[in-house]
């Protein structure tokens, strides 16, 4: 069975009330205007800047939102009871939190953001990306550079306005950077066609936010490394999605690696590496991306951010006997 039809399987078992909000904000009749003009005013936002040697990094909190426990594929209560204790994470069979994160990395005169967070309408904790750009003392002109690690619509939200007849670019002097798999993925009549109903909208909006910025995209290759920056690197992290990519800083001797959605359940999938998300384009993949990332980790001794690890989403991986823990670190004071 293919994995489209295997996620459409599981998404038609699922109650419909528990998978939409997740990704939508209402069924696939509802216009994506009306969706936000139904949006409530967005919280201010959070910051934390760090160095990564001689380039600052400021993880810019978008929020959060609640998805059930069984958009988790493998997830069994024991063993998520267990993994969660582990963790020092509270435990809720039915579901968890998942923080939406983005990044911002300067570089010389270089604003490069990562992703841009969730649109509001999609639950009332999120979209506040821009809050938070805000808080670190940046307007949007000031970003030069846009790199998506993918294009979900939690990644997305920020960086256009489709409450109009037309999507408007809210990043104005902004090129996107994302890799060419991707953005064959997301514009595919194919992918649209054969996604769940209730995921179909989500990708829709995707399409519709990012637009504005196609004519002018950088696109890159998935399965290579690429330099998009002094310092800064795209590097191919598969599975989630086709074209799923993260960045590796580097600058005097340190190193972090912002691994986009190689973790969603930070209370389960580090003891449990082999449960992959309903939202996984290639579960396989996702699931052997993700092992074999975190068993470097522990070897590299490699800082880490992820845009759906607990803000400020920084932080260490260590062995735990045959499994993985997360360690969070507080930032440095810039």
């Amino acid at each position: 069975m293919s994995q489209l039809l295997s996620r459409r399987a599981f998404f038609s078992r699922s109650a419909a009330g528990l998978a939409t909000p997740a990704l939508i904000a209402g069924g696939a009749s509802v216009p994506f205007a009306a969706h936000a003009e139904k949006a409530a005013a967005a919280p201010v936002g959070d910051i934390q800047k760090f160095k990564v040697g001689e380039i600052e990094v400021i993880a810019l909190s978008d929020g959060y939102l609640t998805v059930p426990a069984q958009l988790l594929m493998g997830y069994e209560e024991d063993g998520a009871k267990s993994a969660a204790m582990t963790a020092y994470k509270p435990f809720d069979p039915a579901q968890f939190s998942l923080a939406v994160n983005g990044y911002i990395i300067k570089v010389g005169e270089r604003v490069i953001a990562v992703d841009s967070g969730a649109p509001g309408f999609m639950a009332p904790n999120l979209g506040q990306w821009a809050g938070s750009l805000a808080l670190a003392g940046l307007s949007v002109d000031q970003i030069d550079t846009l790199f998506l690690t993918h294009m979900h619509i939690d990644h997305v939200g920020g960086m256009s306005d489709i409450s109009g007849d037309a999507p408007k670019a809210l990043l104005p002097n902004a090129q996107l950077i994302a890799s060419e798999a991707e953005f064959g993925f997301t514009f595919s009549d194919e992918t649209v066609a054969q996604a769940p109903e209730a995921m179909r909208e989500g990708i829709l909006a995707s399409q519709a936010l990012v637009s504005p910025y196609v004519d002018t995209a950088e696109r890159l290759k998935a399965d290579a490394e690429t330099e998009i920056a002094p310092g800064v690197t795209a590097v191919p992290l598969p599975g989630h999605t086709p074209g799923h990519m993260g960045l590796r800083i580097t600058s005097g001797g340190e190193s972090l690696l912002i691994w986009g959605d190689i973790v969603h359940a930070q209370a389960y999938q580090f003891t449990h590496p082999e449960w992959t998300i309903a939202f996984d384009a290639d579960p396989a993949t996702a699931s052997k991306t993700r092992a074999k990332l975190l068993d470097e980790l522990t070897v590299d001794r490699l800082r880490i951010a992820g845009m759906h690890l607990d803000f400020p989403s920084l932080g260490y991986v260590e062995r735990a006997g045959d499994q993985y823990r997360y360690i969070p670190t507080p930032a440095d004071h810039v």
